[in-house]
């Protein structure tokens, strides 16, 4: 996800500013990353109780 922002317009932002275009990219690339996890998270808890692992009770 990271190389898609930097390469769409990453470039150019750090061509023009150096400082915004790595604050820019470092929360825009954190975002990503916590909106991935918390997304597999929620499909994780739907899917996790319709499996069965083979409970012996």
């Amino acid at each position: 996800m990271a190389q898609l922002l930097w390469l769409s317009f990453g470039k150019t932002l750090m061509q023009h500013s150096t400082l915004w275009g790595i604050i820019l990219i470092y929360v825009l690339t954190w975002c990503l990353a916590f909106a991935s996890a918390f997304g597999l998270h929620a499909i994780w808890s739907r899917v996790k109780p319709h499996l069965t692992f083979g409970k012996t009770a």
